[in-house]
C-alpha cells in the first residue's frame, strides 16, 4: 500500500495522470478540450 500512497503523494506522479487525462480528452473531444483549456 506503500506504492499507492505515493503515488498520490508525490506531486510529479499527479501532473503526469493529469496530463495522460488531459491529452485523453484532447484527442477523444477536441471542442470539449478547448473550452476546458478556457475555463482552466
Amino acid at each position: 500500500m506503500h506504492g499507492i500512497h505515493g503515488f498520490y503523494q508525490d506531486p510529479k506522479h499527479h501532473v503526469a495522470l493529469i496530463t495522460i487525462i488531459y491529452f485523453a480528452h484532447l484527442i477523444a473531444s477536441p471542442p470539449i478540450s478547448i473550452v476546458s483549456i478556457l475555463v482552466i
